[in-house]
């Protein structure tokens, strides 16, 4: 078969300057490879050796399973992604108040506010974009309370701060509540 790419050299005379040029039978194997799979030449028409056949039947093995491992790794990437959950979205609220507004509405101190918000007695619900915030006049998403929560929670405050005052001194003493 004639070379495309050098239409009076043959594929053979490529092959025995390759030979000629030092390189080992791998590396001939390698090379005849992409002519093999570009051109669709063969093993007869290189005219390899013994040795540069059975380099070149190991690397086609070799070429053979990446492609195989590199379709199981899509595969598998892919079924990862399936998996994976959604990226929570974030719920704005545009008129909903601030960790101060909350503070001065209930009459509570950021700690308080801190504590009732990680036990869920008092979750945000959503955040909000403040403009101008901290030194540098940047904006910052934080956690909002719609007027709605605040005004139900205010109800609760008397005896949220009794669970906290028991639970104070329970931590305090090393004492624990039998179920």
């Amino acid at each position: 078969m004639p070379n495309p790419q050098h239409p009076r050299e043959p594929w053979n005379v490529r092959v025995a300057r390759w030979r000629a040029a030092g390189k080992t039978p791998g590396h001939i194997a390698e090379d005849a490879y992409s002519i093999i799979c570009q051109y669709g030449a063969t093993a007869d028409d290189l005219c390899l050796t013994l040795p540069e056949r059975e380099a070149l039947r190991r690397w086609t093995a070799e070429c053979e399973r990446r492609k195989h491992n590199t379709a199981r790794a899509a595969e598998l990437r892919a079924a990862e992604r399936a998996i994976e959950p959604a990226a929570p979205q974030r719920k704005s609220l545009r008129n909903g108040m601030s960790p101060t507004a909350v503070r001065e509405a209930l009459g509570c101190t950021l700690t308080e506010l801190n504590r009732w918000s990680t036990d869920g007695r008092l979750p945000a619900d959503g955040e909000k974009l403040y403009l101008g915030v901290g030194p540098m006049g940047g904006n910052k998403w934080g956690r909002a309370w719609l007027p709605a929560t605040v005004e139900a929670a205010k109800a609760n405050l008397v005896v949220w701060r009794q669970q906290d005052t028991t639970r104070k001194i329970f931590r305090r003493r090393s004492l624990r509540v039998v179920p």
